[in-house]
Order: structure tokens, then sequence, then C-alpha cells
């Protein structure tokens, strides 16, 4: 049964696949037919304008021969050859009715475009030479580098999103200077108020290393949160989601949370979310930018098999001091970037703290009813909101969460840069009831995660570059539940459960490049760990013995990776490291080949690649059985590989067609990942008894399209995911495949960002299959041979069915304002608007009795509970 089901599934898969292709090929079809075209010979043109205007050409034939050229209806002489001569390496002079031609050699035109107000780079801006197709975009400090003949008259334009735009002369760079360019953001005049436009464009496609660099600060109305979380800003990417709304637990393209690297300027980070994960760790007003490898990332890279997330704080260069604060109903936060010593050095403090334990708001309600249906609180709740007698009852939640970073950075001189960067954040949770003088409960959950680094580069020469980074990372999550009962006997129950994890590294990084066409990349890392769980339960009479496990890990890795540009077309990168892990019971040792091709031809739109790649990970999280927390959402615990419990293994294979072109963006990534040595707890449903199992094995493969569209200012995102999530363990579901409890086929999320003189506005809706879900085999309860009245439900195969299609609508609108030197936003922004209840699980209850007789016939009832509701926010920004 189990086959036959995931065969229908995967024909079902193919088609839609197929389907995709389809689109795919009719669209690059229509987009590169010859019919569209109205190039000519440049021999062509020059002679239509001899006719036309009566003059004539000097010129050496050889220089216009092969030469095709884009016609345009100019009636201008000189606008018409300066727009028919731009793309090639012929320059004009008019003497008399004769037009001199001759040729000109290519010269590197470079500089750096800054925020006028801030002195803050602009990544990502664009760089044209006017009345050409020929430019480029600024890479993340600012800088660019143009290779183009050097014409006169011909200018340089300057564009970015929300900014307004400049065109200089091209002659200024030719001085052989790199100067800086100043954009103004686009202003507005109404009455007192200056309007900053907003940028859409926060998303780009390295052209390395094919990593997506996403800026987080570039999406001023994050729809439904308003602000641009750090992590959930991600899941507007195809191939990237959150099964259960949450911000910081993303799967990448199959993989689960914990299989993604999170370094936040080189710190691990092994607790990504706040408020149980709706909330990113990290203040995204210190995010620089975020590097996101979905597949194939590079050799540098180890320890995870799923995915990358390599964020970059600030400052990386500002000029000025800047400084900022805001809040919104669930938090409050404030930051400063400092340069000192003629910008030599660069400082950052910022802070973030929720409120929540001071004011409990309409969005900390939503959430906390979200997290808290079901487990020991959830029934006290319940409880307490059905007793009548209020006065007996009573109930108190503490708590709030908590971020802080600090970051030096010195410029020592123009080859050498230093910087120390640290973080802490934490969630503290408590939740104490009491009724009638009988019965107390207390819950209390801390979790904490800090760190800090210290990086140092040298860049010894133009071929040699150095880098190196420790680092040092520290995870705690500290639990315990105690109950009370003051019936006619003291009774009392006690449990503690401590996950700990500490992490230090040194990573040297060795850059060469020995020419234009290669360059090589080697470094060595050592890194040790310290896992710890212990769980400790105690009642009346009996005290469990403590569960500890207490692992000392250590990895050293060598790295390397050649690039080769075999030609102005094909690029090659090949990686291998090799892995040595070590602990007081096990020794695992591995070699992980990296290689990534790619085809990009100059100046065309179209962009091809290929990576595969093989990948280890030693550490990895199980989630708690019930009898170790009564939280309903329960803190994954983080263990390590020993000799019964082996490193996860995995390899990639993707593909990926990148077109870019007038406004139109098209990305289209298929994919295909194998795991092996999979662990479970308890896997499946929770109410589905399994043994503890090893040695699985898991394949997640799909298609994952974007397609984009900017015209004015507004913005359009269709993205659409196509995959498959399924394992196999050897004695579980008779050793069937079934998907994996985040497998869910489809995602489509269509995106639409707008800007209207002060307002910026934006709406998103995602669609995608259910969840899922474990349905009982019978429909009635199962009467026990043994026991008269005991009932007991019998589930089936795990994942038999779909918890039902989820959908929702998320809006935002913000009012931005610039006023001498201030500068703010403030809005609204809606989660969920039509209030969609949609479904995260289903419970299973086998109801005996109704108002205390007991039935006949018992029944199943069925308990959905439901993901976040209709949820609006109001957030405020100022900066300065």
């Amino acid at each position: 049964m189990g086959n036959s089901k995931f065969a229908c599934s995967f024909s079902i898969s193919n088609r839609g696949v197929l389907f995709a292709y389809t689109i795919l090929t009719f669209i690059f079809l229509l987009l590169f037919n010859p019919a569209f075209s109205q190039n000519i010979s440049l021999t062509q043109a020059l002679a239509q304008i001899e006719e036309q205007y009566g003059y004539t050409f000097l010129y050496d034939v050889a220089l216009v021969e092969d030469i095709s050229v884009t016609s345009n209806s100019s009636k201008d002489l000189e606008q018409k050859l300066e727009s028919l001569l731009a793309e090639t390496a012929l320059q004009f002079t008019i003497s008399g009715r004769n037009i001199i031609l001759k040729k000109l050699e290519k010269t590197t035109i470079c500089g750096t475009v800054l925020d006028a107000l801030s002195g803050t780079p602009l990544a990502f801006a664009n760089v044209v030479v006017q009345g050409t197709s020929i430019g480029t975009s600024t890479d993340e400090a600012g800088k660019f580098e143009i290779e183009y003949y050097p014409k006169i008259q011909v200018k340089l334009a300057f564009s970015y999103i929300g900014y307004q735009n400049k065109t200089l002369d091209l002659g200024r760079f030719l001085l052989g200077v790199c100067p800086k360019i100043n954009l103004k953001f686009e202003e507005n005049t109404f009455g007192e108020v200056i309007v900053k436009a907003f940028t859409l464009d926060m998303m780009e496609v390295d052209s390395v290393s094919d990593a997506i660099l996403f800026s987080p600060q570039r999406i001023p109305t994050l729809p439904g949160w308003g602000e641009p979380d750090a992590l959930r800003s991600l899941q507007s990417l195809p191939g990237v989601s959150s099964s259960d709304e949450s911000a910081a637990n993303l799967n990448i393209q199959g993989g689960s949370p914990d299989q993604n690297l999170i370094l936040w300027d080189k710190i691990p980070i092994y607790h990504s979310g706040h408020f149980f994960g709706f909330y990113s760790f990290i203040n995204p007003y210190v995010v620089q930018d975020i590097n996101l490898h979905r597949a194939g990332f590079g050799a540098e890279y180890g320890g995870r098999v799923s995915g990358v997330i390599d964020i970059e704080g600030k400052p990386k260069s500002v000029e000025k001091p800047h400084f900022g604060l805001g809040l919104n109903l669930i938090n409050a936060h404030a930051f400063a970037e400092i340069p000192l010593l003629d910008n030599q050095l660069q400082l950052l403090f910022a802070a973030r703290r929720s409120f929540t334990d001071r004011v409990q708001s309409q969005p900390f309600n939503a959430l906390f009813d979200r997290v808290f249906q079901r487990g020991g609180i959830a029934e006290q709740i319940k409880f307490a909101d059905e007793e009548e007698d209020e006065d007996n009852i009573f109930s108190e939640t503490n708590f709030f969460y908590q971020d802080y970073n600090a970051k030096v950075r010195w410029q020592i001189n123009e080859h050498e840069t230093m910087q120390v960067s640290s973080y802490f954040g934490q969630d503290y949770f408590v939740y104490e009831f009491e009724a009638y003088d009988d019965f107390m409960a207390a819950d209390s959950l801390t979790t904490n995660n800090q760190g800090i680094s210290l990086i140092y580069e040298r860049k010894w020469n133009e071929q040699w570059q150095t880098e190196v980074a420790l680092a040092w990372s520290k995870f705690s999550n500290f639990y315990t539940a105690n109950e009370n009962y003051l019936f006619d006997d003291f009774f009392s129950l006690y449990s503690q459960n401590t996950n700990q994890l500490r992490d230090r590294s040194i990573n040297v990084l060795q850059h060469y490049q020995s020419n234009e066409k290669q360059s090589f990349q080697f470094g060595l890392l050592h890194q040790q760990q310290d896992v710890s769980f212990e769980n400790f339960f105690e009642e009346p009479d009996f005290i469990a013995s403590p569960f500890e496990e207490y692992a000392k890990t250590s990895t050293t890795a060598a790295f390397s990776t050649y690039h080769w540009q075999a030609n102005d077309s094909w690029n090659v990168e090949f990686g291998l490291r090799a892995e040595y892990y070590r602990m007081p019971l096990a020794t695992y040792s591995d070699i992980q080949p990296r290689l990534r091709i790619q085809f990009h031809q100059k100046e065309s739109p179209l962009k091809l690649s290929a990576s595969m790649g093989n990948y280890q990970q030693y550490i990895y999280q199980i989630i708690p059985i019930d009898q170790f927390t009564r939280l309903e959402s329960p803190s994954p615990i983080w263990i390590a590989s020993d000799d019964f419990r082996r490193p996860i293994r995995a390899s990639h294979f993707s593909l990926n067609a990148h077109y870019k072109k007038d406004g139109w963006l098209f990305d289209i990534s298929p994919y295909l990942k194998r795991m092996s040595n999979l662990i479970s707890w308890r896997i499946g449903d929770r109410r589905a008894e399994n043994d503890f199992t090893v040695d699985g094995n898991a394949f997640a493969y799909g298609i994952d399209i974007l397609t984009k569209r900017h015209w004015n200012k507004q913005n359009l995102w269709f993205t659409y995911s196509l995959s498959r999530a399924v394992q196999r363990f050897e004695n579980l579901n008779a050793n069937e495949l079934f998907p994996m409890a985040h497998d869910q086929p489809h995602k489509l999320n269509i995106s639409y960002t707008l800007a209207l003189k002060q307002w910026d506005i934006s709406a998103s809706w995602v669609l995608q299959s259910g969840r899922p879900s474990t349905e009982p085999s019978d429909e009635v309860p199962i009467q026990s041979e043994e026991f008269e009245n005991y009932y007991y439900i019998e589930f089936g195969e795990i994942y038999n069915n779909r918890l039902p299609v989820y959908h929702r609508l998320d809006i935002a609108a913000n009012y931005k304002f610039q006023h001498k030197g201030l500068s703010g936003k403030a809005g609204l922004s809606v989660f969920n608007l039509y209030n969609r209840h949609n479904v995260l699980d289903i419970d299973y209850n086998i109801i005996q009795f109704e108002d205390d007789i007991r039935l006949d016939e018992p029944y199943i009832l069925q308990i959905p509970r439901t993901m976040l509701l209709f949820t609006p926010n109001l957030f405020f920004q100022l900066e300065w």
C-alpha cells in the first residue's frame, strides 16, 4: 500500500516537472526568437547613413567586418552615431562632410557607489554605459569595475531603486582613479516631509558561487511581518520554506532545520529563533548581507548536509555616525554605528528586547495561543477559562527574549583589517499555575546562545590573500517542570532537562590568484565541540536514574578549491574537503569532492550552471519524547555522532538556469539530494509508538522556479517549488518509503510590492500542500482483549494522509518620512488577513463518557491544532 501511494505521487510530480519544463522552454524560445531582433551589419548601417545624410565614412574595412549593431530611429546624426557605435571599439570624428572612424583600446573604469546621507556602500547598484547594454552591479562594498573604450562623450548612468538616478561623463573615470559616487534618496517634497522611496531589488545571484546574496534591509515592508526579519525574508525564495510558519525552522530543498549551517560573522548559531522560532535570532537592522547556499556549497563550508546561511553584520563601511531605534507590539531595538580615527575604526552596538513580560499585546497573545494548544500548560489554561470561580485560580506568564551585538572593525592599513564581533541571545519563559490551593505547577525554560569571533585579513599582494578566523560559541537549554498535588496527601513531580553545546574553532584560509583565469583557495580548520544532555525525573517513592550523555569531539579538516576560467564562457570550480572526526568512542574520516561548472557568455542575459558534492554532519538534533517535557513545542536536543549514531552523509546534484534582462528575471533549479545515516527517536506522528532507530535513508528532489518582474516602482515575485522529501527506515513502516514531516510537494508564493510617494505597500499570498498526517486505521476505537473497558486507537502506516491545503494572505504598508537628517517609517502589517484556519496537525482522543455517563459505543474525536490566525502588528523605525 505504501509503495502504491508513493508511486502515484511520484507520477504526479513527473507530470508537474514536464509541464514546468514545457512552459520554460516556450518562454525561452520567445525570448531568443531571431524574429524579434533588429540587428544589422555595421557596414550596412554606415551605408544607410551616407545615403540619408550625404556624409562619407573614412575607415579601415577590417575595423567593421563581422560587427553587428542595433539600428535606431534617431534623426540627429551625432546621437545616431553614438548609439550605433556605443558597444563597439570604434570612435567617430566629423570633419567637414567626412566621418572618420578609428579604433580604441579598452580601459578599466572603476568607482564606489555610496549612500549620500550615511556614506553606506550601496551593494548591487546598477552602473551602465548610457545608451548601451554594457554595465555591471556594485559588489557588497559598493565597488564596481567595467572594461570599456575611453569615449569622452559617453556617460555612465548610476541607478538604485529608491534613489535619484545620476549620470557622469566617462572622462571623469579615465584619470587612473576610482572616485566615490554619492546617490541621494529620491525625494518628493510634501510640506515639511521628504519621502524616501524604498528598495525593491533585495536579491542577486553571485556570479562566482551561485549563492543568493540577500539584503534584508531592502525589504522595508515584509508582508505579514512588516519589518525585515532576517530569516523569514528567505522564505520568499523557492526551495526555502517552513512547514510550521516559524522564521527560524527553515527547510532548504528537503533538508531539516538542524542540517543548515548558520553563521553570524563566523560565529556558529545553534539557536536560530526567538519565541519558539517565530522571530529570527538576530536584529535585522544590523545585518549587512546574507549569503544563502541552497545546494552545492563550496569546500570551505562543512559540518552540515543541507544549506548554508552565512550572515555578515554591519558595519562594513560607514563614513559618519549612524543611529537607529524602533519598536513594534512585541519588541523594541536600538543600534549605533560609529566611525573613529578618520574612519579607520568602525564600532557597532545593538540591542533588542521584547517587552512581553510587561505588556502582553494582541500579537503576543496570538503567538502564545498558537504555541500552547496541547500539553500540560494548554490543559491548565483550558481549566482556568472554564472555571467560574476565578478567585481561586491563579496563572501568570513571564516571557521575554533579548539579543545584543557588539562589533569593532579596524582598518589597520590598506592591506590589513581586523574585526571582533560578539553576540548574545536569550529566551526566558516561566508559566505558573495554582488552583484552589490544592494544585500548583510551574514550567521554566531558558535558552541561551552566545559567541565571539575574531577575523584577521591580510592582502599580501595582488595574488596572495590570507584570512584567519577564531570563533567561540555556546548554546544552553535548561527546562524544569514541577507539579505539587495537595489533596489528602502531598504528591510532587519534578523533571529537569539540560542540553549544552560548546563550539571552538580556528580557520585559516589562503587565496592565491595565479592569473586572470586561475585561482586557488586552500585552508585548514580545527574545531572542538562538547555536547551534553541530561534528564532527571522524580516522583514519590521513585527517583529515575538520570539519563546523561556527554561527548567531547574534535574535527580537523583540510580543504582546497581550484577555479579555472577556461574561456570567456566556461568556468570550472573543483573543491576537495578532507575531514577527520574524533571522539572517545569513535573516529571517522571522509573525503568530500565538490564540483561546479558554469556557462555564461559575455553580455548574455543567460547563465547555466551545474553543481554536485558530498557532505557530512557530525552533530544534529533529535526531538525529545514526551517524558522529557510538558511543553507543547519542546526544543530539539543536540547530540553528537558516536560508534552507534553515525555521521549523516549527503550527496547533492543540482542544475540552474538564470536569465535576467529588461526588468525580467527567470531562475529554474532542478535538484536531487540523497541522505543516509539518519536517526529517529520517535519518528512520524507523536501518537505512533516507534523504536529508536538509526541508519535511515532520505531522498529529496524537485524543481524550484522563480520569476520576477520589475517595472517603475513595482515588483512582482512568482516562486513555485515542486518537490518530494521521503525516507526509509529498516524497522519502520514495513521498510517502505514514507514522507518526511516537512514534505509538502507544492508551494506557490506570489508577492507584490508597490511604492506610492510616501507609502510602501506589499502583499504575499502563499499556497502549499498540507503537512503529512497519520490517521487511525479504523474509524472507531478498538476494545482490548485483556481489559473489558479499555479501548485504544490503532494507527496504520506512518503519514498515510495529508492535512488540508494550506494558504494565507499577508499584507503590510508603511509611511516614510525624512526631515533635517532624520528618516523613518511607521506602518501596519497583517499576518493571515482572511483568518484562514490552517491545520498544523490533528489529535485523536477516545471519548468513553459524556455527562459522566459511559457510552455503549465509544468514538474517536478529532482535535485539530491550528496555525497562526489573523495577527496584526504595528511598527515604527527612526534613523539619523
